[in-house]
């Protein structure tokens, strides 16, 4: 069993599975559509939050190249994917189960960094654009990295798909590589 396994073997996990799986590669392409779906700011979320663009701070071909793998947090809800605020608040405890992760993989000495679906929601409302109050806590929008998910979940060989009564909601965990 690897490091990361035993760490996130705790109870409060078992609900959502957790796969190590390979580090995307950077892709321009990627990165473009991402960013300017962000600035089409259908979420409200844009030049809002530190979770996501223009504030986010990542330098994902940096991250990427950084990192040993990455770990693949995923649930399925089975929900009205048409109720916005069941789908909201299924979104922010897929992001507070990420947060929990990250923070019990680094108290074990596991350098790490995690992303969530949506801006990050730790402060409730965020500084953006005064200084992030918690730095430590923040995770932000896997959009911010530009990936494909569903190209790059494909690539893994796990389906991606949505359906009228279920939505799988889905959390990256960068691990760093040592020195």
């Amino acid at each position: 069993m690897e490091d990361w396994e035993a760490v996130l073997s705790v109870r409060a996990f078992e609900d959502y599975t957790v796969r190590k799986i390979r580090v995307p590669e950077f892709k321009e392409e990627d990165a473009v559509f991402c960013l300017d779906r962000c600035r089409e700011n259908l979420c409200g979320k844009y030049g809002t939050n530190w979770g996501c663009p223009p504030g986010v701070d990542i330098d994902p071909q940096a991250l990427y190249e950084s990192s040993s793998c990455a770990l693949l947090v995923n649930r399925t809800f089975c929900l009205d994917i048409k109720d916005e605020e069941i789908l909201d608040a299924t979104n922010m405890e897929m992001q507070k189960i990420v947060r929990m992760m990250v923070v019990e993989l680094r108290s074990n000495n596991i350098d790490c960094m995690g992303f969530a679906d949506g801006g990050c929601r730790y402060c409730g409302v965020c500084a953006y654009p005064e200084a992030c109050r918690f730095p430590e806590m923040l995770i932000p929008s896997v959009s911010s990295l530009g990936i494909d998910m569903k190209s790059y979940l494909n690539g893994e060989g796990i389906p991606f798909a949505f359906s009228d009564t279920c939505v799988t909601l889905y959390g990256l965990i960068f691990l760093r590589k040592s020195d």
